[in-house]
């Protein structure tokens, strides 16, 4: 028989699931803390979008971001490739600089094409103690740190943005609301609102641009910080000679959670000139691009697809702050 809890129908089976999902959260974190790896709020988020997003059991606590190069299907190009950003965070900082590290993550590697680093990683060693570059005799190579839910979960970890949103989300009593402040800023602090990839794969390396040279820790936090919610970055790199991009943005930038293009810094301000509403329609960027320059001189720039979110058939206005969601969100026109 079905029991009632707080509204919710929830059936003897499905009880089973939350308690199983709860005990695989809690056990492979604590088996990420004893193999003295350092944790984060993000490594429980990582955890739990990977019981949403990987169709294995437990939510696949095994999938490494490096083991998609080894499968047959990704090596005979049937599979996208897959591509996540992060943004880099120093240790105590809350706001995220718009000319932040953009680290990168694919099968094969982790690091960034910036100036201030420009320089990868192995992707399937990352939990290993590199110095410059290198991994010292003696060390031993780590594997699996690179769990792909932990990768999903840092390239969207966003518990730093509540410190920054809570003054202007909630509406308390100013005692109150003074309080959980502090307990906000202690937690930032302490950096537990981050994604810890320590040690730092960077230690050491390329000391006159890389800014994470001199530290043991790398803090990662979403790649959508420094305002740029469509992860053009890596695609845009002339080494990659990329053709077409399809920028799909679906950005809150607005009251009332449209993207109003802000993303695509070549077009800001277009964005913003209500005459052309480049936020309500597809557009295309870089029909002509004989007038663009890039490193290598000779390649041409990518031309960019941008889909805005815009209420084509139903309002899909849903702020990534909006914790649950039901069919009553989703008002078809």
């Amino acid at each position: 028989m079905p029991t009632e809890s707080c509204g919710i129908s929830q059936t003897a089976s499905s009880k089973d699931q939350t308690k199983a999902f709860r005990f695989s959260l809690l056990s492979i974190i604590t088996l990420r803390s004893v193999t003295s790896f350092n944790t984060t709020l993000t490594d429980y988020w990582g955890r739990a979008l990977s019981f949403q997003l990987i169709n294995a059991t437990d939510g696949g606590p095994a999938y490494t971001m490096s083991s998609i190069a080894d499968a047959a299907n990704f090596a005979n190009g049937l599979i996208p490739m897959p591509i996540m950003l992060s943004d880099s965070r120093r240790p105590g900082q809350v706001l995220i600089a718009s000319n932040t590290t953009i680290v990168e993550f694919n099968p094969w590697e982790m690091g960034s094409w910036d100036p201030s680093l420009f320089g990868f990683s192995p992707m399937k060693y990352v939990g290993s103690n590199f110095s410059n570059g290198v991994l010292p005799d003696g060390e031993p190579c780590i594997a699996g740190f690179d769990n792909i839910g932990f990768t999903y979960g840092t390239s969207s970890t966003l518990f730093n943005q509540i410190v920054l949103q809570f003054n202007r989300t909630v509406n308390l009593p100013s005692f109150i609301e003074n309080g959980i402040q502090d307990i906000l800023n202690d937690f930032g602090q302490s950096n537990n609102d981050i994604s810890d990839w320590s040690p730092n794969p960077f230690k050491g390396y390329n000391p006159g641009s890389n800014v994470f040279a001199g530290t043991d820790q790398l803090f990662l936090v979403d790649g959508g910080e420094d305002n740029e919610n469509i992860p053009l970055h890596p695609l845009i790199q002339p080494l990659r000679k990329v053709d077409v991009i399809v920028a799909i943005d679906s950005s809150a930038d607005t009251t009332y959670n449209w993207p109003n293009g802000s993303s695509l810094v070549a077009t800001y301000e277009r964005s913003l000139n209500s005459t052309l509403g480049l936020n309500t329609h597809p557009v295309f960027f870089g029909c002509n691009s004989s007038n663009s320059t890039n490193a290598l001189g000779n390649v041409p720039s990518p031309l960019i697809v941008y889909l805005p979110n815009a209420p084509y058939s139903f309002y899909s206005n849903v702020s990534t702050f909006n914790l649950s969601m039901s069919s009553l969100n989703l008002q078809e026109l």
